[in-house]
């Protein structure tokens, strides 16, 4: 008996699977079937839609391989190692580690511990093979049944089984493809049509919608496809026409459920994503909504304390919690954001600051960074008791939204450092040691919302404090929910966990003992969609050198600009909205020497005069040049001056066009120089 069969023999040992493959009937070798270095599909020959799959694409040794509905995701892809004894390996794309065996087939780091195979390939029949181990008769075959889950066994005598390996192009990163398959297959299945120029994410309803139709402007805004400012746009006026202005009341109908006579959170959710809204478009309808809903509510909730109640009907009157005042602070910074008059804009931001001062004092806990849920004011001492010390990615998301908004505004480093300690915190307790989000794992309920959240965060926290090495953190996510995919491309809340085909929950059940549904819950399938819209997927653009060009593509900031409209300029951006659209960089890194000009790859497609305003840390920020479009479809580098710029800034270019100008602004690159 070989050492490989006498340690595939022995229970609980765990050894390198290396594929040999045999012809069914009298095999024949065959070392050039395989290619070293190549990757492959592992499928049963007798059923293809089935393929090996790293359960729950775990990334821990011993996690078991098994059968599953091939969903093309690289935890079902191997890539083959050849070894020196000639015999192969099997490296799993998308954990690193390899195919082994013990009790049961299962992944191991180190190529040292896999199973070793030498294949044999299927006389006449190409990329069949049976895998085979080295030094021994034992074969790879299939599970009892074919059902997901499970498991192939090694057989010692019997007739082996035939298994085809597919070759195919390894994917081992998060990249554009993926995030725009994860939108595309979560729409397909989620967005209804309701009528002319409306729609609806599954039935519509609750303040999962707004969470969602901010999904779909954080797409917009790191991409700049007009396709999801469009969703946007008809869901918001399903919900506009079912609610109207005022939504601060209750809507209980078959066409749309709203609780706003409640939950004061619900409310500031949406007003959020209308305050987005405007900032993306330049629409003053939602800039008009935001402002009024946020007055009514604050109106309403502020209390004797100066913080809010979470709830009018709901809870304890006295009652009050982060998942209110985080929204209201982003809220009132958005809004500040939008306001033409400086002393509205300081009354909103100081609103967001006086909030915030309040949460930080009560529901802030500054060493450790954790964001506590709630507590109740006792009306006789004035002082919080009942407290729920709980740590959510909501809250965290949330406060950490706010923090960075106010540091924008006020430069504090107070606010700085408790960015820095609630994302450390989040990193520390709300996710495992690959950096996975673990919590809320749930496929329906309010928390199945909450990790889409803390996502859109998270990349505003990136970008804006420069710190390009946590990007591969909302990745690594994003990676993990479309490996955790099912074959119709949605990924469930749960993304820990591989999303089944018959769209069930395999563990949490409902409180009649059911095993819940994900079959019909856009919002908890949603949140797969941020973390892959806010995914950072080129971080050597988070910083920008002024003195290097710039693709308009690695845009920050966006208003009525659109990015993919023309196919022969792919990496040009069409500003298309009129007199106030622009495109903004956040980071560009000036240094000590002045910038003296500009140079800037444009035209003006389209009709009429235009120009570009360049300013300096806003879109409405100080005016450091003016630059002259040239007339015709023809992209030129034109040279504009600029006063002298020093150090690092948020650039704007914004679009000034004449009465008259119909078209586009088509901006492709841009780069300063300096007078040395």
């Amino acid at each position: 008996m070989g050492y490989v069969y006498k340690r595939l023999a022995a229970a609980g040992r765990f050894v390198a699977l290396l594929i040999v493959i045999s012809a069914f009937g009298a095999a024949i070798p065959v070392m050039g079937a395989l290619k070293s270095g190549k990757t492959y599909v592992i499928s049963p020959a007798g059923d293809k839609s089935k393929a090996l799959f790293v359960m729950n694409s775990s990334m821990e040794d011993y996690a078991p391989v098994v059968l599953w509905t091939n969903t093309d995701v690289p935890a079902q892809q191997w890539r083959a190692e050849k070894n020196g004894d000639g015999t192969f390996s099997f490296k799993n794309i998308y954990t690193g580690k390899y195919l082994a065996y013990g009790d049961s087939l299962v992944q191991l780091a180190g190529n040292e511990k896999a199973l070793r195979w030498k294949p044999e390939q299927e006389a006449g029949q190409e990329n069949i093979y049976i895998m085979r181990l080295e030094g021994s008769g034992a074969c790879l075959v299939g599970a009892e049944d074919n059902d997901d889950g499970a498991q192939p066994r090694i057989l010692y005598d019997g007739e082996p089984a035939q298994w085809l390996l597919k070759e195919t192009e390894a994917v081992e990163s998060f990249d554009s493809r993926m995030r725009d398959e994860m939108t595309a297959a979560w729409l397909a299945h989620h967005l209804k049509e309701r009528g002319e120029n409306t729609m609806s994410f599954g039935d519509g309803g609750w303040w999962g919608d707004a969470e969602m139709l901010e999904t779909m402007l954080d797409a917009y805004e790191t991409t700049g496809n007009k396709e999801y400012l469009d969703v946007f746009t008809k869901v918001f006026n399903y919900f506009y026409e079912n609610v109207g202005d005022d939504w601060l009341k209750l809507v209980y109908t078959d066409r749309y459920k709203w609780v706003g006579h409640d939950f004061n959170d619900d409310v500031m959710w949406m007003v959020i994503a209308s305050a987005r809204a405007y900032h993306l478009t330049g629409l003053d309808k939602y800039r008009r909504l935001a402002k009024k809903n946020f007055d009514a509510v604050y109106k309403r909730a502020y209390n004797r304390w100066g913080m809010l109640r979470w709830a009018m009907k709901s809870g304890h009157p006295n009652g009050t919690n982060s998942c209110i005042h985080g929204p209201a602070e982003v809220a009132a910074c958005y809004i500040a954001r939008s306001l033409d008059s400086g002393e509205e804009r300081e009354k909103y931001f100081g609103i967001a600051r006086d909030l915030y001062e309040k949460q930080r004092t009560y529901l802030f806990v500054e060493s450790t960074g954790q964001v506590l849920d709630c507590f109740t004011w006792n009306d006789s001492t004035d002082k919080p008791e009942k407290y729920n010390r709980w740590v959510s990615t909501y809250n965290q998301g949330t406060m950490l939204g706010a923090a960075i908004m106010l540091y924008n505004r006020y430069g504090d480093e107070k606010y700085k450092r408790d960015a820095e300690k609630i994302v450390a915190c989040t990193r520390r307790e709300l996710c495992d040691e690959n950096g996975i989000v673990k919590v809320c794992q749930t496929v329906n309920g309010d928390l199945c919302g909450f990790k889409g959240i803390l996502m859109r965060y998270l990349r505003r926290y990136i970008v804006e404090m420069r710190h390009p090495e946590l990007a591969s953190w909302i990745g690594k996510n994003a990676f993990h929910a479309f490996n955790n995919r099912n074959s119709r491309g949605v990924t469930s809340s749960a993304w820990l966990t591989k999303s089944a085909e018959d769209w069930i929950s395999p563990t949490e059940k409902d409180k009649d003992g059911n095993l819940k549904s994900f079959l019909n819950q856009p919002f908890g399938n949603s949140t797969a969609v941020s973390a892959a819209a806010n995914s950072l997927l080129d971080t050597a653009c988070i910083a920008k050198d002024a003195y290097s060009k710039t693709s308009a593509e690695h845009f920050d900031y966006l208003r009525g600009a659109y990015s993919g409209l023309d196919e022969d300029r792919e990496a040009a951006v069409a500003l298309c909205a009129g007199n106030g659209s622009y495109l903004g960089f956040a980071n560009v890194d000036f240094g000590r020497l002045p910038a003296k000009t500009v140079r800037i790859n444009v035209s003006g497609n389209g009709t009429g005069g235009a120009k570009i305003e360049l300013r300096l840390d806003d879109c409405d920020g100080k005016l450091a040049g003016i630059i002259d479009v040239p007339a015709g479809d023809k992209l030129k580098t034109v040279k504009a001056k600029v006063s002298p710029i020093t150090g690092t800034h948020r650039v704007y270019f914004v679009l000034r066009a004449s009465e008259g100008f119909k078209g586009t602004v088509d901006l492709d690159w841009f780069a300063f120089t300096a007078d040395k």
